[in-house]
């Protein structure tokens, strides 16, 4: 087995935000608020009156959510942003039912790539499982909604201008940016006794400079190497320090299904391992195809580069690979109507730079949809197989699943024919189910949730200690209850290179509400 490279040191770059001054200016309603439809639906603009908060509950996030300090560093958690323990939680609605909580549960976490809520319509296996099980995040948001900044934040609890990935690829962002594994939630959750397992898609740019590099925080890793992350056929995977190619000519090996089959072996370990586990099953799709055969790659390095770049920011490079079994199973399917598709329409959000979507455009935007959906066919089967596991094993009862994406997507909205990056409805909105200890069954929360929520609710339910400071605050008394009160702002934030219309932002997101600030103006 390849000797693994040592651990990387260095703090993350920080970077200053003025949350307080863009939560300030959303109370006294300077500018515009974008009002936010719950079911990740259609913004409208609505004039901020002067004097007038925008909502009467609406308050500036305190230094603690994620404001970096006079020195740099984030600030400490603050205790108080947790409900307070001695409030008496409101009873459970009628008819509510609760999975009983286990100490130190078994944890399973499926992320996606570039999934839309709308997108769970054809997650029929997933639907019932876990959404009918359990708790469906209604108002569930990422606070960057780009790939390689949102699943950091994931793995660290904060926000990106403090774990200091800033984009998908060097110099700002990029695997290489996030420095302290160490203290991120998987190795918190090894110091609690947990066997931790991760496959699949790791950050952006995860083995491009040392394909055998394991990082810290995992018992059992077997991540995608880039440039082959994007690659359906005809991917590379790190096993354990071991380089495993998988052939390109073999229709069989159809990169979700070998994932899939891989966090099963993982599960098994966990449980022979007679400890509890946490298994992170990250699937490319339905995010477009990309990339290169690492076979192609040391051929010609040099094409990694601007490539990967490329298709971290455009995405119109290809759209997804369904499986062979799936192919054609949306032919015909068309995009769902929304009044901000094109922004033709008079008051919806549009940049100003962007022509109109004309015909052609559209025919390829709904093939991509078409694509994308069938995609998620063989994220939903291999779910499903997951979760017949948990049933097999007996440890059902016994295991906490979660399933969400990194961001959204656009289709059109806006007049944004692909990608993400835009702190919009369909890019910030993402899918978040669970089911399991502690979880209710079978109802939704209305309440704005973010990623930076999900390490430490892990953490909490699997009786871990934070070993950095984390912006999120556990979800674990919403999952209980859904009659908890849930409102907090949430910072927006994106930091895209300085490049022409495309500016930089940063904002606050309630539950009724995103306020933007972009660079510039605006």
């Amino acid at each position: 087995m390849t000797q693994s490279s040592p651990r990387r040191a260095g703090a993350p770059a920080r970077r200053q935000l003025r949350a307080v001054g863009v939560a300030a200016a959303m109370v006294l309603g300077v500018g515009l608020i974008v009002a936010c439809g719950a079911d990740g639906g259609v913004p409208t603009i609505t004039p901020g009156p002067p004097g007038a908060a925008a909502r009467e509950d609406v308050e500036a996030p305190p230094s603690s959510s994620g404001a970096a300090g006079d020195d740099g560093s984030p600030d400490a958690p603050d205790e108080t942003a947790a409900p307070a323990s001695t409030t008496t939680p409101p009873p459970l609605p009628e008819g509510v039912e609760v999975t009983p909580s286990v100490d130190q549960p078994n944890i399973l976490l499926v992320m996606t790539d570039d999934q839309t809520v709308e997108a769970m319509r054809v997650l029929d296996r997933i639907n019932t499982r876990i959404a009918g099980e359990g708790t469906t995040f209604t108002n569930s948001v990422t606070s960057y909604p780009l790939c390689c900044p949102s699943r950091a934040t994931y793995y660290s609890g904060q926000y990106a201008h403090n774990h200091g990935v800033l984009w998908n690829a060097l110099p700002t962002g990029g695997f290489t940016r996030f420095s302290d594994w160490e203290t991120a939630f998987p190795s918190s959750l090894q110091q609690a006794g947990y066997h931790t397992a991760h496959v699949g898609k790791y950050l952006n740019g995860y083995g491009v400079g040392n394909p055998t590099e394991l990082p810290a925080g995992w018992d059992d890793f077997r991540g995608l190497i880039d440039p082959s992350t994007g690659m359906f056929f005809g991917f590379s995977i790190n096993d354990n320090g071991v380089i495993d190619t998988y052939d390109e000519d073999d229709k069989s090996l159809y990169q979700t299904d070998v994932v899939t089959d891989l966090a099963l072996e993982q599960i098994d370990a966990g449980e022979n391992s007679d400890q509890p586990w946490f298994v992170n099953v990250s699937y490319l799709a339905p995010h477009a195809k990309f990339g290169y055969t690492l076979e192609k790659y040391r051929a010609d390095p040099s094409i990694v580069r601007e490539d990967i770049e490329q298709a971290n920011t455009a995405f119109d490079i290809e759209s997804p690979v369904p499986a062979p079994r799936h192919e054609g199973s949306f032919d015909g399917v068309e995009l769902p109507e929304k009044a901000n598709f094109s922004a033709s329409t008079p008051g919806q959000v549009v940049p100003q730079w962007r022509p109109e979507i004309d015909e052609q455009r559209t025919k390829d935007i709904t093939r991509n949809y078409q694509l994308e959906l069938e995609s998620l066919l063989a994220v939903d089967e291999g779910v499903d197989r997951l979760l017949d596991r948990l049933d097999q094993l007996g440890v059902a009862d016994d295991t906490l699943v979660l399933f969400t994406s990194d961001n959204g997507y656009f289709h059109g909205e806006h007049r944004e024919y692909q990608g993400k990056y835009y702190p919009w409805e369909e890019s910030l909105a993402v899918p978040l189910l669970m089911r399991g200890p502690g979880v209710a069954k079978g109802v939704e929360v209305d309440s704005v949730v973010a990623n930076i929520d999900l390490g430490p609710t892990l953490l909490d339910v699997a009786g871990a200690r934070q070993l950095r400071p984390m912006d999120g605050r556990s979800l674990a008394p919403v999952m209980a209850n859904p009659a908890v009160e849930w409102d907090r702002p949430i910072l927006l934030e994106g930091f895209q290179p300085p490049a022409p219309f495309r500016p930089q932002y940063q904002g606050v997101r309630t539950n009724r509400y995103s306020y933007i600030e972009y660079t510039g103006g605006g």
